[in-house]
Order: structure tokens, then sequence, then C-alpha cells
């Protein structure tokens, strides 16, 4: 009776399903699967790919035909459907069951179960499927593709319906190797020698890549240009390079060059012997060419010419002295007087001729077999002056001398020269004395004041009677008061370093004052100078009368010397006067040097006193300098 389907089930088989009874072991034979009432054979099994176990493509099912229903014979109410698992590609069995009102309808085929995208395809097939009894009973016990040998395609279970087995991986296919239902391939691989391979990898046709040997160097594996042959890359020879000119070259790579020039006639290409080479034959030369009247000779190609006539006698070939001509012999002459060495004898032989008696020499006299000399000359032994042997028996007398020079004089025989003279030779320390050979020695100069013989001594430094010399006026580059004398002290005491109205001063009222000390003159006495005077200079003034020097000294090394040159002179009242103090043959009571006075603490100290009764008076001093007279030290030489 008619049965419509109510539910589909679709499931990934579980060993707790098989284990349950769902699995393949409870499967039937396949009764058909009926689509609107007609029955159908599902025709040949088919495997994942589409194809029948023959390897021929399968007809194509579509919509719900494709799942191939077929009913189970067993109720839904006896404890469930039973399931066809399918080995799909996922890995996992599936299977689609519909359990309908008075029984199981089962999907058959698999390759319609593992192409199904979802359970909503499957549902989408809802036609009436009418259900005939099983024949045998629910007996049957499938196979599976292990049992039964297979790893690919999709070959009947026996019972009724088919399996999944797989797919082959390429190049194989199922039943290529003549087997049904096994991966397999009818290739036969080929082998180097088969393809004429003698290196490196190929394919053997049927997906395999094989070795096919090396190459020994410098040839490589396709060098010559032939794949999986060896080989290396020819480098053509060109007619240049192999210094061709005419003809045809074999390039050395296989192939020839037609021509690599032409000639200029009448050469021709290997013309004179050379292959690839212009040039012409050999021309043999007669008798006339070399002017032979007689016997044979030599053509010039390497043979010789027939004969050249012969002579009349008494003339014979050659006997008048010269070959292949006609002509009579002859009396071969002596040796002359003077003669010397081989020489000719006049007849084509020749003769020994006796020596020479020394000192001429064979050809010395510069003709060639007669003994002879050559006078040397004084360039050719090096003699500049004096008598020497010419070599041939005589005398040269050379050039002589020009003074200072003599004939030997610098230790050579016959050699100009003299003995040369250094300034140490001659005691000079100065001047330019001759080197007595005529050049003018350097030997210093002198420093001034000395000059050189100006002690009296010729080229040696000397100074004589010095002059007398004066440094100054200079003046002071530094100003203080000091205490160590004295009750009133110095105001601006700088003011005193210049003549410009800026004064050191002092306030006195019947008392002295301190020292005013200037130094820092600046003087440039040069050292060894004899210090023969110092002449002091102060500018001063005072506000009133009663002012005159306390003391006037001068200072040393820091110190103040005790000579005293106070003047009892009253100081200038209200306009500045200049005092001097000392002159320039007043050493102040000591012995100076030149280091003395060039000091920078070499000075004046400077004391004021008042003698007038009544209000204080200001002594003012505007301007101190030094004079020092000295006669400078002859400098040593």
């Amino acid at each position: 009776m008619p049965l419509t389907k109510r539910s589909i089930v679709w499931a990934s088989l579980t060993a707790a399903a098989i284990a349950a009874g769902c699995g393949t072991g409870d499967r039937g034979p396949r009764d058909g699967a009926l689509l609107d009432g007609a029955q159908r054979d599902s025709g040949p099994s088919m495997d994942a790919a589409g194809m029948d176990a023959s390897g021929m493509d399968a007809a194509v099912l579509t919509g719900c035909d494709r799942f191939e229903f077929y009913a189970s014979g067993t109720s839904c109410s006896a404890g469930g459907c039973p399931t066809i698992a399918c080995d799909c590609a996922a890995g996992l069995p599936r299977s689609i069951t519909s359990c309908e009102a008075d029984g199981c309808l089962i999907a058959a085929n698999c390759l319609a179960v593992c192409d199904a995208d979802s359970l909503a395809d499957a549902l989408s097939c809802t036609d009436t499927y009418t259900v005939l009894p099983r024949p045998d009973g629910g007996t049957c016990r499938p196979a599976t593709c292990t049992s039964l040998g297979a790893d690919c395609g999709a070959p009947d279970d026996g019972c009724g319906m088919r399996l999944s087995c797989g797919a082959c991986t390429p190049p194989e296919s199922c039943g290529g190797g003549g087997v049904a239902n096994r991966c397999g391939s009818t290739c036969v691989p080929q082998t180097c020698a088969d393809v004429g391979a003698a290196c490196g990898m190929i394919d053997d046709g049927c997906g395999t890549m094989i070795p096919c040997g090396s190459c020994t160097l410098p040839d490589t594996c396709g060098g010559g240009g032939i794949p999986n042959r060896c080989g290396r890359t020819c480098t053509p020879r060109t007619c240049a390079g192999e210094g061709v000119t005419c003809g045809p070259l074999d390039d050395g790579c296989g192939s020839t060059i037609p021509s690599c020039g032409p000639c200029t006639p009448p050469d021709t290409c290997g013309g004179a012997g050379v292959v690839g080479r212009c040039g012409r034959g050999c021309v043999p030369l007669t008798c006339g060419d070399v002017g032979a009247t007689c016997g044979t000779v030599p053509d010039g190609c390497g043979g010789m010419t027939s004969s050249c006539g012969t002579c009349t006698l008494p003339d014979t070939c050659g006997g008048g002295g010269v070959a292949n001509r006609c002509g009579r012999g002859c009396m071969p002459r002596a040796c002359a007087v003077g003669e010397c060495g081989v020489v000719g004898d006049g007849c084509g032989g020749m003769l020994t001729c006796p020596g020479c008696t020394l000192p001429q020499t064979c050809g010395g006299g510069g003709t060639a077999s007669r003994c002879g000399c050559t006078p040397t000359t004084c360039a050719a032994a090096g003699a500049e002056c004096g008598m020497i042997p010419n070599g041939c028996g005589g005398t040269l007398t050379c050039p002589g001398c020009t003074l200072p020079e003599t004939c030997g004089g610098g230790g050579i025989m016959r050699v100009c020269g003299c003995t040369r003279q250094t300034c140490t030779d001659l005691g000079a320390t100065c001047g330019t004395p001759d080197d007595g050979c005529g050049t003018p020695l350097a030997c210093g100069t002198c420093t001034a004041p000395a000059t050189c013989g100006g002690g009296g001594v010729s080229m040696q430094c000397g100074c004589g009677t010095l002059p007398s010399t004066v440094d100054g006026p200079r003046s002071p580059a530094a100003a203080r008061n000091d205490a160590a004398f004295g009750t009133a002290a110095w105001v601006m005491p700088m003011g005193a370093t210049a003549s410009d109205g800026v004064y050191a001063s002092v306030s006195l009222r019947r008392e002295s004052s301190n020292y005013l000390v200037v130094t820092g003159f600046g003087l440039a006495v040069p050292t060894g100078a004899t210090i023969e005077g110092i002449t002091v200079e102060v500018e001063n003034s005072a506000s009133g009368t009663g002012i005159q020097d306390a003391r006037v000294r001068l200072t040393r090394g820091g110190l103040v010397l005790p000579t005293d040159r106070a003047s009892p002179s009253a100081w200038p009242v209200g306009v500045d006067g200049t005092l001097t103090y000392g002159s320039a043959t007043d050493l102040w009571g000591a012995t100076w040097t030149a280091a003395d006075v060039d000091a920078l603490d070499f000075g004046v100290a400077i004391s004021v006193q008042s003698t007038a009764a009544g209000p204080a008076t200001t002594a003012r001093v505007d301007h101190v300098r030094v004079r020092v007279q000295y006669t400078p030290a002859c400098p040593a030489p």
C-alpha cells in the first residue's frame, strides 16, 4: 500500500549505533526504489567519482532518484529502522533513513548520501513510495570494501547495496591495472636509454623522476645545447683569430666559414705553401739571372740550374777567380812590407802575414791588415798636466794647471788640484778667507758690536774700544707706598708713573713721609755690559714752603739700598719742577750688573719731609724717570 514519508534521519553512524543493531549487519538486499509507483533497477554500482566498476561513466541520477530509497520491511515500531553505512570521504560513515507509518525507507545510493549537503537536501524528497516486501526476509549479510579487497569504486555488497571504497591518486585509476575496484596503472615507465638521456633527471612517463647520471668537467648537462646530454658551449674559431686570410675555415663547432677573403693575383691561397695564407710559388733563377756562364748554380728554389755553359781552354770555370765565370789562373801574391794578419793572395786564396813589432799592432794605425799604432791622448789617459807616454813609443805633454792649482796638487798624479783648507785649518771664526784653492770659505759672522778683526786679530771676532751707551730715560710701570720709613703715607702712588698732571701726594706737618717706591722701568741693558752710572729725575712740587727731600735711594731685589742722594734744596712751590739725582758716572755706592737694572724690582725710593711750622703742606710727585749709562760687552766669538 502507499506509504507517505513522515521523517528523514541524517546520521553519522557511530560504533555505539552499530553495537545497538543499527549497523551494516542488519541490512538486507535492496528490493529497489519506486518513484511515482514505478519500480526501477538502480543499474551498475558506482564509485564516489561517478564511475562504475568498469571505469565507464554511469547514468547520472537527479532529484530524489539519486538516493534510491527502498523498503526494508521493518516496522518503525519494532525498535527503529536499520541503516546503510556509507564510507564517505569525510572519514565517517553516513546513512539516510525515513521512518514511515508502516515501515522503514532506506537510501541505498551511497554516492547521493555522501554528496548530500545537509539534512534539508534529504528532507526535500517528500514523494510517495510504494513499499515492497524484501524477498530474503532480511537475512543477507553484506560484504565490506576490506572483505572484497577493494580500495576504490563502489562495488555491490552482495545484498543489493553499493559500497563507497574511495578514489585513487593520479596517475593511477580505479581498475587501471586490470583489477576491478583496485587502484592501478597501465603505464610502462621509460628508461634513460629509451629517451637517449645521459645526465640529469627525466620523467619516466608514469609520474616519477629518475636520475640519468652526471657529466665529466668541463662538460655540463645540456651544455652542448641538447637537454639531458653532456656537452659544452663551443666558441667558433674566426679567420682573424686563426690568422687565416683566404679560403674556407672550419669553425671547430660543426660549421664552415665559406671564405676568409680573396688573394690578389698572382698570389693564390696557399700558393707559398702556407694553408689559408695568400702567396705565390717559387720562380727558379736562371744562369743569366746570376750572371753565370759556366757550371751550375742554385736556382733559389732548393734546386740547381742546368749547365750554364763550358769554357774554352786555357780558360776554366772560375779560373779567373770569379765563380761560374770563365777565366784563367793567376799567380798568388806575397805579403807586402807592413802587412799583417790574414789577407787575400789575389787568386781567391788567403795569405797569413807576419805580426807587428810592438808597440805597433795589426790594424793599430786604423788601417786593416797594416801594422800601426794610434797615439793616445791626454783625455784618453785621464791626464790634465805633465808628460805621459803616447802608447806608440813617444811621449805626450798635457796642458798645465791654472793657479792656484798645480799638477798633482790634489794628490792625484797628472791631475790638476790643490789641498783645500777649512776655517778650522785657518783658525778663522768669521769672514770669507780663501780655501787655498781659489774658493772663498764662509767662516761665520760676528755678533754686534763685535766685528771680524775688530779686536785686532784677522778672521777673529773682536770689539776693540766700545763707546759708552745710555738706556733711558725710562718711566716706571708700578708705584707703591712703603711704610718702612716715615709716618705719613702717600696717596695715589701710581700718579708718579707718568707726566700727566695726576700726582702721588702726601700731606705733612713737621714730619717725614713713607717711601714712595717706583719700579718696573723696563730697562734693556745687554748682558755682560759694564754699568757706569745711574741718573734719577723727579718731577715734583709743593703746596707751600718747607718741603724738601728726606731720602732718595735706589732699590735692588726688593730692598732699599743705604746710599742716599737726598738734596737739601726745597721743592718748587705751586709749579712742577725737576730735581736730578746721581749722574752718568754715579753708581750710588754699589756695583751693578745688567741683570740688576733690568729686573722688575729695580727702582727708586723717595721720602719727603716738612720743616716749616704751621698748617699741613702737601708734597706732590708727578713723574719719576731713570737713565743707566753703560759700556756693552764684546760677545764671545
